[in-house]
């Protein structure tokens, strides 16, 4: 039994672990949108096993990151309809988000928020002062800024349906991400759009909590939409 039950295990961390590097490869634009591809060259192309890359395709099919086409798999192309749909749906659920977080946040959690917003602030000035420096760099700080800030609303709401079904949305759309970040003023806006929900959040404003979240992804979508037909064009 133990034996059985170890290999399970092994399985599944194997599978994990496809599927996790998979993930990083269609984030970071290695696997290419509309690049096809197989059992056979990814487990070539990564030496990974048959076995994991499949059961790890099968994942990342029902999470859209994978598409088919005429009984061929190839990375998720999104088109603009696509955008549209994935940023309706994260301005309802994100907006409630914001709104639930200011209702529910105790004061420890608005506490922290608080001190996020500060090092945004400062992350803001130092970027305005050193960006041309070392891009790379700010970028990466950035990324993690945005993911502290977004996960401890999500915590002070604790709805973890809603939590599953955004970060399955996120998925789809964040290989975009590093480029919406090379747009001229594009951080010192997401910090300004970030400081405004914040704010109305700690200030226990839950309209305004809500108005700012819709508004910021609002925006967020038709930066995307024109990111996207510049990177790929019709």
């Amino acid at each position: 039994m133990l034996i059985k039950f170890m290999k399970r295990k092994c399985n599944k961390n194997t599978v994990d672990a496809a599927y996790d590097l998979l993930v990083q490869k269609i984030l970071d634009s290695t696997l290419k949108a509309g690049e096809v591809v197989t059992e056979f060259s990814l487990a070539e192309r990564f030496k990974l096993g048959r076995t994991p890359i499949r059961e790890a395709l099968k994942k990342l099919e029902i999470e859209g990151l994978i598409q088919i086409r005429n009984r061929t798999k190839i990375i998720q192309q999104l088109s603009d309809n696509d955008i549209e749909e994935i940023f309706d749906l994260k301005i309802l659920l994100e907006s409630n988000i914001a709104r639930v977080a200011t209702l529910k946040g105790t004061a420890s959690q608005k506490r922290k928020l608080e001190v996020i917003l500060m090092e945004m602030k400062e992350y803001k000035n130092s970027y305005l002062i050193n960006v041309a420096y070392n891009n790379d760099k700010y970028l990466k700080e950035w990324l993690r800024l945005d993911e502290s800030f977004h996960k401890l609303l999500f915590e002070m709401a604790g709805n973890e349906r809603i939590i599953r079904i955004i970060r399955g949305l996120n998925l789809q759309w964040h290989r975009f991400k590093i480029g919406l970040m090379a747009i001229e003023d594009r951080i010192e806006r997401a910090v300004d759009e970030h400081c405004q929900i914040g704010l109305a959040i700690i200030k226990n404003e839950p309209d305004l909590a809500e108005k700012a979240m819709h508004d910021h992804l609002l925006s967020l979508k038709r930066v995307l939409i024109t990111l996207k037909k510049v990177f790929s064009p019709s």
